[in-house]
Order: structure tokens, then C-alpha cells, then sequence
């Protein structure tokens, strides 16, 4: 009896132990069929889940499969929707991007992939990362580290002209060929300033250094300017330079050029107290290499009238009378050439007095308020669209002379009359192809 009673107690101990679930433990709902478990003091599931005999479905296997579902979207066959286990970009993004992220416990057999991915601090850019596909060598895993590609850095600056260099050399061998848009871009540019390039034969002449007038470039080693400023100059302290846009700047996206003077020609009737016959030219040790931000400006013909035209003077002079300083930066006006008569006429109601006259060769632009050209603008070259008979060409038809005062409502300015002396710039430029095209 004692006997039977001990190979009971041993049986049942065998049965209790030994089904002690050798299945799996999940939760009830995942759960088809509950493990013949007989003592679940024994069993090694903890509430709230049982020992389960058949399951509903492979929780495991079908996890590994979502997330391989998942990762599809990282092949070259197709590009799919981003995985729910990515966090998505927050309202202040990218400051805060999205980072790869460890999902439920359930997944803990592939946190490593989970994990792969962390974005250090500070953030590569200020530029959102953008999802990319891969290439079709790629594999599946390789393919979660490239999974994020970060955009080139946007320009900060417009570039050059996208012109092909035939066409540009073709423009630097005409004259009066201007660059309407310049050669790049400067924001908060003003109404009254030139852009950058846009009149390639505008030259600034310097004494010892020293910016004192402008000039204009019509051959590759002469320039023509008034002869008013020179009077008191030495040649061999004179330097000219083309290509120039800022006067302040050493950081401009083209370079200038400086050449030295190796002699000046003032005309032998220039009268000084007149302004009358008030034109120079500079002849250059070394001509100055034509590019497209250095060009000449055509010559007037003989003769040749521009008087209602609208018309340009740029220069460095001062934007206003009372200005203490000359502008840094090359400055424009549009002015109308006028009528001596009536430019006689509105000069004499100034301190000119009732019997001024214009000086020979002379003529006369402006009256506007607050355009003109101004102090320091003398020499710079007032230069009109060339119309039906040069299309696309600017020719100069005055050299700025003299004025009273500056912007002053029927106040017009004096400029020397450039095609009065067509044949005097021509027999002193002897050495030279000479360029006039109207």
C-alpha cells in the first residue's frame, strides 16, 4: 500500500513538472488552443498570459515578415511609403529631424537593425534630408544605412552668363555692346546705380592713387575724357582703370585692370573759362585685354544729332551736391539731350546770368530734378541707344563737361558734343582701327 501511495505521488509529481508548458506563452486572444496544463503554479507564463498550445497565428513569424514588408520600400523594384516605425518631422523640423526609433518589445529580435541609425548633433544642415532610391546593386540591409541623402547646398549667388565664348567674343569686338542685366546679381541694388558689367567702356582715372574723373575706353590703349581735369596732372602719375564697379571692393566677381599713361592730348582750342572744345585723350603704356566686362564705346559720326534722345551718363561722381564723398559704386542717370536754345534760355535764370551762351561744341542735357550727372562725373561719357541704325549698340554722344550745382529742376548740364570732333579723335589715333559704327 505504502508502495503504491509513493509511485502515485512520483507520477503525478512527473505529470505536473513534466506539463509544465512546452509550448508557447501569448495572450488569450492570440491564443486558438489553451496547453493541457494542469497546475499553473508550475507553468512558466506569468498573467496575463497561458501557456498556449496552437496559436492563432505565428506572432513571431508574421512580425518578421512586417517588417520585411517594410523594408521593401528601400529596393530598387519599388519606392513605398516611409515605415510606421520612423518618427515623422516635428512642426519645427529641421531642427528636430526624424530619427529611427526602437518599436514594441515584440520586435527585439532585430532591435540591431532598429538601432542602426542615429543623427548626432549639431544637424548636418539646414536643408530637410530628403528620401532617396537606392541602386539596383544594392541589397536589402545595405540599404537602411543610405536610406537618407542630404540635398547639395543651394546657390547663394546668381553665376555668369550661360553665353557660349564665341558669342562673347563676338560682342567684345563691337563697340557700345553693354551688359543690360550685368554679369551677376547684387541684392538690394538702387534705382540710380549701375549693375555690375553693364557699361564695360566706363573707365575711372586715378592721380597718385586717387580717384579724380571718369573716362570712356573707344580703343584698346586710348581713352576720352575732358581735358579740364588734366590741366594740372602729370601723365606719369596717371593710372586708368576698366572693368571697375565698387572703388571700395577688392572682393568683385571679375577682375579689373589698371594701365599706366604714357601720354595725354588735350585739344589746342580748349578754352578753360568756357568749357568750350573740352575733350582729351589718354594714350596707354599697354592696351587693356578686351573680356566681357571691358569694351569699347562707339564714337558719334560726324555731324551726327541725338538732340530729344533719352540718354546715359555713368560715372563715380557724387550722387548729390553736398555729398562729402564721390560714390564707391558706379552710378547712373537718364537724362534728355535738349535744345541749346532753350537750355541758354533756362541757364540764365541762374547765375550764368541774362546773356549766357553755350560754349562751342557744346551741348546740353537734363533739367530734371534729382537727375544729373554731378562732381566728379567730368570725363564720363554720355551715351545713347543707337537706334535703328546700330541695334543693340550704344554710341557716345557727350562727354560730361560742366553744370550749376546738381539735379536742379531747369537747371540743364553741359557736355562736350563728341561728334564735333569725330575727325580730330580719329587723325590722333593713328596706330589704332579706329570703331565707329554710327
Amino acid at each position: 500500500m505504502g508502495r503504491s501511495t509513493l509511485i502515485a505521488a512520483v507520477l503525478l509529481s512527473c505529470i505536473l513538472i513534466g506539463k509544465a508548458c512546452d509550448y508557447q506563452c501569448a495572450l488569450t486572444t492570440e491564443c486558438a488552443e489553451e496547453a493541457p496544463i494542469f497546475n499553473y503554479r508550475h507553468s512558466k507564463c506569468t498573467e496575463p498570459k497561458i501557456c498556449c498550445g496552437v496559436l492563432k497565428n505565428n506572432i513571431y513569424s508574421s512580425k518578421k515578415a512586417e517588417f520585411q514588408t517594410q523594408l521593401d520600400w528601400v529596393q530598387p523594384q519599388s519606392i513605398q511609403t516611409q515605415p510606421d516605425w520612423v518618427q515623422q518631422p516635428s512642426s519645427d523640423y529641421p531642427r528636430n529631424p526624424p530619427v529611427l526609433i526602437k518599436p514594441t518589445e515584440e520586435r527585439d529580435d532585430f532591435q540591431d537593425i532598429y538601432n542602426i541609425r542615429k543623427y548626432p548633433e549639431p544637424l548636418p544642415t539646414t536643408n530637410p534630408p530628403v528620401l532617396t532610391k537606392p541602386t539596383e546593386e544594392q541589397d536589402v540591409y545595405p540599404d537602411i544605412y543610405n536610406i537618407r541623402k542630404y540635398p547639395e547646398p543651394l546657390p547663394t549667388t546668381n553665376t555668369w552668363p550661360t553665353e557660349n565664348p564665341t558669342q562673347l567674343s563676338e560682342k567684345n569686338n563691337k563697340c557700345g555692346i553693354s551688359n543690360e542685366n550685368g554679369l551677376y546679381n547684387i541684392y538690394n541694388i538702387q534705382a540710380n546705380q549701375a549693375k555690375p558689367g553693364q557699361f564695360p567702356w566706363a573707365v575711372a582715372l586715378f592721380n597718385d592713387g586717387n580717384y579724380f574723373a571718369g573716362g570712356s575706353l573707344i580703343k584698346p590703349g586710348i581713352v576720352l575724357t575732358v581735358a579740364h581735369w588734366l590741366v594740372d596732372k602729370n601723365e606719369t602719375d596717371l593710372t586708368v582703370r576698366a572693368g571697375e564697379w565698387d572703388l571700395s571692393s577688392e572682393n568683385e566677381r571679375f577682375e579689373n585692370q589698371e594701365r599706366q599713361v604714357q601720354r595725354m592730348l588735350l585739344h589746342d582750342k580748349f578754352d578753360y573759362q568756357s568749357g568750350a572744345n573740352n575733350l582729351a585723350l589718354l594714350y596707354l603704356k599697354d592696351s587693356f585685354e578686351f573680356s566681357d566686362h571691358i569694351r569699347t564705346i562707339c564714337v558719334a559720326s560726324p555731324n551726327k544729332s541725338f538732340q530729344g534722345r533719352r540718354c546715359t551718363v555713368a560715372g563715380w561722381g557724387k550722387i548729390k551736391f553736398n555729398d562729402q564723398e564721390y560714390s564707391s559704386t558706379l552710378k547712373k542717370v537718364d537724362l534728355t539731350i535738349i535744345d541749346n536754345h532753350q537750355c541758354e534760355q533756362q541757364l540764365r535764370h541762374t547765375k550764368l546770368g541774362k546773356h549766357f551762351t553755350v560754349p562751342e561744341n557744346a551741348i546740353c542735357a537734363g533739367g530734371e530734378l534729382n537727375q544729373d550727372a554731378c562732381v566728379g562725373d567730368g570725363g564720363s561719357a554720355l551715351f545713347c541707344p543707337g537706334g535703328d541704325e546700330s541695334p543693340g549698340q550704344y554710341v557716345q554722344a557727350g562727354i560730361v563737361n560742366w553744370g550749376v550745382g546738381c539735379g536742379q529742376k531747369d537747371v540743364p548740364a553741359m557736355y562736350t558734343e563728341v561728334s564735333k570732333f569725330y575727325k580730330w579723335i580719329q587723325e590722333n589715333s593713328s596706330g589704332f582701327t579706329f570703331r565707329s559704327n554710327v
